[in-house]
């Protein structure tokens, strides 16, 4: 993204109403400001300072309680001048009220709508619990083809759940299906079905994991 004016609380507009195709009011992404490349370097937002320039891509795999801010004052997010984010990962867990889990998209969506106004395109976050795999999809366009998830070694069968929903949703099997960390096994498992695989930032400090950007081709 350009060089760009430096953003404040003042200039998030908290009062508008983004267009949106359910009755829940959550928006509907802008298609043309999806992410169409993994760029480096890749920031967990919260692991470094965040009064600086990124670039890159910022993903949000961490406990809420580091990111929780951004819905308060997200101008912090634009100021770091990414390519790409991904949206935010709010925890969701079995026995949620259906209430607060479409919130929670809601306020992820809502925060990704204006990064996009502002130039930023976005990677729809796949990483809730299953019960509410759909609901997640509230304000996802058809046709959109750039998704990310969180990686789990005890949880490979998800990987492939979460990305038969992204197929399913953009109508094609070429998207970006990006998993962030989950040690070796994940790593392998993605490498066996061609996702996008992360090592995740604590492994790539201890030189643990090759941390580098996999762009492999995607099953036709």
């Amino acid at each position: 993204m350009a060089k760009q004016q430096t953003f404040s609380l003042a200039d998030v507009p908290f009062t508008a109403v983004w267009a949106t195709d359910n009755t829940g009011g959550i928006p509907l992404l802008d298609p043309n400001m999806q992410a169409l490349t993994v760029e480096h370097p890749l920031t967990v937002w919260g692991a470094t300072a965040r009064n600086k320039v990124y670039g890159g891509t910022i993903l949000f795999y961490v406990d809420d309680y580091r990111f929780e801010k951004c819905w308060r004052d997200p101008s912090g997010v634009p100021n770091c001048q990414p390519i790409n984010v991904v949206e935010l990962n709010f925890t969701t867990v079995a026995n949620m009220p259906g209430a607060v889990a479409a919130y929670k998209v809601y306020q992820k969506r809502w925060l990704a709508r204006w990064w996009q106004s502002l130039g930023i395109r976005v990677f729809v976050d796949m990483n809730v619990h299953p019960s509410f795999a759909k609901l997640n999809l509230m304000g996802v366009p058809k046709g959109w083809k750039a998704y990310c998830t969180r990686g789990s070694a005890d949880h490979l069968d998800l990987l492939d759940a979460e990305y038969n929903l992204a197929v399913e949703r953009a109508g094609t099997t070429s998207i970006l299906f990006v998993v962030y960390g989950g040690g070796r096994a994940c790593r392998d498992h993605c490498l066996k079905n061609a996702y996008i695989w992360l090592a995740e930032e604590s492994d790539r400090k201890r030189g643990v994991l090759d941390g580098s950007v996999q762009e492999l081709p995607q099953p036709k």
